[in-house]
């Protein structure tokens, strides 16, 4: 555990942080879960030599700062055991921070002199640098009624925002559509215990299927 914990924290219990790996090539196959003992070690049985992604939850307030298998760091990416080998090492850090804002509607004709309107329904998606097989590494939310969203206890890091129509986040577990989407979102950074804002424009249905093509 890094960083200060908060007044109203009560004491950490190891025995509520789990450990998870997934294989990454059989995606459908359960996860390999333990939970860390008293002293803070964990053990995961039977895990066999490959590519997997790391899930966990931690402590209230907290998020996975360090990933570590043996003296690679492999925070944010894939486990490999087939070319890493070692202990794992997990830390995680209090200090999570926050993002809030508005999405607009796009105006008509890039028209720079109307007033800008709020879009009350839309899929607010966060995307980090990295996305796992399972979709972990993408937030999502929604609007208010004032076209206003917020994330609470979001993991400092590097993240790309969209406003997207409603029920079109399925195609964004594809690498491919998210590369095609990119210019459509907004980049934006979020250190530790730090609160931002942001604005996004609505990006409508038509736009998503034609970019999104037969992956839809």
């Amino acid at each position: 555990m890094e960083g200060a914990t908060p007044a109203e924290t009560q004491n950490i219990d190891p025995s509520r942080i789990r450990i998870s790996l997934l294989a990454e090539v059989e995606a459908t196959e359960p996860a390999l879960t333990t939970t860390a003992k008293r002293d803070g070690s964990f053990t995961i049985e039977d895990v066999g030599p490959g590519p997997y992604y790391l899930q966990t939850s931690g402590p209230a307030g907290t998020y996975l700062a360090v990933a570590r298998l043996g003296k690679q760091d492999v925070t944010g990416e894939g486990l490999n055991f087939s070319t890493s080998s070692g202990d794992l090492q997990i830390v995680f850090r209090y200090g999570r921070a926050q993002l809030g804002g508005t999405v607009q509607m796009p105006r008509a004709n890039g028209g720079a002199d109307q007033a800008p309107v709020p879009c009350t329904a839309a899929a607010v998606v966060l995307i980090t640098d990295y996305v796992n097989a399972d979709g972990s590494g993408m937030y999502f939310g929604n609007v208010n009624q004032n076209g206003v969203f917020h994330f609470d206890n979001l993991k400092p890091g590097h993240y790309r925002a969209y406003a997207l129509a409603e029920g079109h986040v399925g195609p964004l577990q594809d690498a491919n559509v998210r590369e095609r989407l990119s210019s459509k979102g907004v980049e934006i950074t979020v250190e530790d215990k730090e609160s931002k804002h942001l604005q996004l424009t609505f990006v409508p249905e038509d736009e998503l299927l034609a970019i999104y093509g037969d992956t839809q």
